[in-house]
């Protein structure tokens, strides 16, 4: 080897030294992500499909859209919100002092804290709806025990008053799918408001029938009466026990209302996003969007009693039928039930 040939190799060696020396200085020996993180922003491969069902419109409360200009109108709104809340405490600037101490710890600004979700001001129609919405888009949440300690500090321990989750629950009860009023469950810890809404929909056996992560594809609705399936209305209270038995598909009542693509998809982003989840919700979708390809089809679950609806056919037809594109199913709760369909 040449002088030059050798002086040119030791240069690439130091070079690569550097490099090697630089990337281990960047090295991180724990996960970026803390193991308790659930606020996330939706992927873009999720977003393409219908952008406008993951913004705020109307109020944000979490840490993604705050600042936002076509918000900043909303900014009053709680303000205002604040100062009645401020004005049940007997001392209010002693109380907004304790408050903010309580939750400076999680920097959650005081004047960007909900109150639509622990209490019932009646509102303009159109206003409680938007708000209702907003509180339960994916990247507009706040840590459940940030809700929940601003809530035991405004509450009257002397008087019996429903829980946080009770409240919070009995206010977005119009638009969470259930037919039925929604219960916390307890066997959950809640991470903050959507997490709330989707484990009233999961019921505990649910998440421990998750089977397999290959998802089989059913007929329609239409191709399986054909093929002599009779359907029948499930149980109102478990919107995910959807049961197959002697030739009679059994599915819970479901109602969708005029958000309900939106809540379908946070609740699916909720799920592709955060670890613990189970793809309960995803699994729905999936299972419906099978049976639902036609007006027919919708037209026959509602006359059944399965489907109530705000919506007209094509549009649920239209929403189910792209509804979970490009979301990876890691454990699809109807494995069997779809396998025995297509038998």
């Amino acid at each position: 080897m040449t002088t030059r040939g050798a002086t040119a190799s030791n240069n690439n060696d130091d070079a690569f030294i550097q490099l090697a020396s630089s990337i281990k200085q960047k090295l991180c020996s724990e996960s970026p992500l803390s193991s308790r993180c659930c606020i996330f922003q939706v992927p873009k491969t999720l977003r393409r499909h219908n952008n406008n069902v993951y913004e705020t419109h109307t109020i944000s409360i979490g840490p993604f859209h705050h600042g936002k200009k076509a918000l900043k109108s909303s900014e009053k709104i709680k303000l205002w919100y604040l100062h009645d809340l401020l004005s049940r405490a007997p001392i209010p600037n002693t109380f907004l002092e304790d408050m903010i101490k309580h939750i400076k710890e999680s920097e959650v600004r005081a004047g960007a804290l909900p109150k639509a979700a622990c209490t019932h001001q009646q509102a303009v129609p159109w206003v409680r709806l938007a708000i209702q919405n907003d509180l339960l888009l994916f990247e507009n949440q706040l840590h459940w025990f940030v809700l929940e300690c601003l809530f035991n500090l405004t509450t009257d321990h002397e008087r019996r008053t429903p829980s946080l989750a009770d409240l919070a629950l009995n206010f977005f009860h119009d638009m969470i799918l259930i037919t039925v009023p929604p219960k916390p469950n307890s066997k959950f810890e809640t991470k903050h408001l959507l997490d709330l809404v989707r484990t009233s929909l999961v019921s505990p056996n649910a998440e421990m029938e998750q089977e397999c992560p290959q998802v089989v594809l059913i007929p329609s609705v239409t191709e399986l009466l054909q093929s002599g399936v009779k359907f029948k209305v499930g149980n109102h209270k478990d919107i995910l026990s959807v049961k197959f038995s002697n030739g009679v598909l059994e599915i819970p009542p479901i109602k969708l209302q005029e958000n309900a693509e939106s809540i379908f998809r946070n609740l699916i982003a909720f799920e592709q996003c955060d670890h613990e989840c189970t793809h309960s919700i995803t699994s729905l979708a999936i299972l419906l969007d099978n049976l639902i390809n036609s007006s027919k089809d919708v037209d026959f679950l509602s006359n059944k009693g399965i489907i109530e609806k705000a919506l007209s056919n094509e549009d649920i037809c239209l929403f189910f039928n792209r509804l979970y594109n490009d979301a990876a199913v890691v454990s699809f709760s109807y494995h069997r039930l779809s396998r025995e369909l297509i038998e």
